[in-house]
């Protein structure tokens, strides 16, 4: 499947690479402390434990949001729930990047994400 991007206001959308594994961890951290929750990668959080298995891009994708200098500051993922419903995951941008018309263009992603692994319907 080949890689989609989006830009906005100098932000890059992107589906996750390997290589991005710090930096989506570093992220998924962050998402997790500002609900004011710890990593439990045995229990509901086992899909950040392991993102690179659970966004694959057969089942589900995850897609990093890159500044203008190209650090990631944001996450969201799709995943495939059963034949043809999804959800949308872990939808994280960093606060001092938000207020910068960033959720349309990240929300159509996903949408264009979840209608390539087959969903045509999303939950959150």
């Amino acid at each position: 499947m080949s890689a989609r991007v989006a830009e906005v206001a100098g932000y890059r959308i992107r589906r996750a690479a390997s290589q991005d594994d710090e930096a989506v961890g570093r992220e998924l951290r962050a998402y997790l402390a500002w609900l004011g929750e710890e990593l439990d990668g045995e229990g509901l959080d086992k899909d950040i434990a392991s993102w690179q298995t659970a966004y694959d891009g057969r089942r589900g994708c995850l897609l990093v949001v890159e500044d203008p200098e190209g650090l990631v500051v944001g996450t969201v993922a799709v995943r495939v729930l059963e034949p043809g419903v999804g959800e949308i995951k872990r939808m994280w941008i960093r606060p001092r990047h938000q207020g910068k018309g960033l959720g349309r263009p990240l929300m159509d992603a996903c949408l264009t994400e979840a209608r390539a692994l087959g969903c045509a319907r999303l939950r959150l």
